[in-house]
């Protein structure tokens, strides 16, 4: 074994040619990128990046089911100040409906759970640094 002239040299020695984990920071939502704490210069694009669903914006089908509760929603008959009026039980202005129960089947819900500017995110890099999964961001 050769004499090892600085840390970093005796520490990378020890270590096997493998995968690594590293620290970045998203500099970009769309297209994503994303630079590497320790090397500025180090900035990797999408096409080198595999990032899990969990950490992207996302629709997905949902069933919602409420027992009561109160709905505020527009109803389509507002006026310029976003009220209404029900005649019959001398009820008008901006309000809610109570609800006994609600139940929405097959609805979609937007999950805005992907990446934003700024975020610390941590990679796992592999083939010879070529590629990284981007694995969670920091919490």
């Amino acid at each position: 074994m050769e004499d090892q002239t600085s840390l970093k040299q005796l520490i990378q020695s020890l270590m096997p040619d493998g995968p690594g984990v590293v620290e970045g920071t998203v500099t970009n939502a769309s297209p994503l990128e994303i630079t590497l704490t320790n090397d500025d210069k180090m900035t990797l694009s999408a096409n080198s990046l595999i990032v899990p669903e969990h950490l992207t914006d996302r629709e997905i089908e949902a069933d919602v089911m409420v027992d009561g509760g109160v709905l505020y929603a527009p109803t389509g008959a507002e006026d310029e100040k976003g009220e209404h009026e029900h005649p019959a039980i001398k009820k008008s202005g901006k309000h809610g409906h109570e609800l006994e129960s609600f139940q929405l089947t097959g609805g979609k819900l937007i999950l805005h759970t992907g990446l934003k500017a700024g975020e610390i995110v941590y990679l796992l890099s592999y083939n010879q640094g070529k590629k990284y999964y981007v694995l969670d961001r920091r919490g």
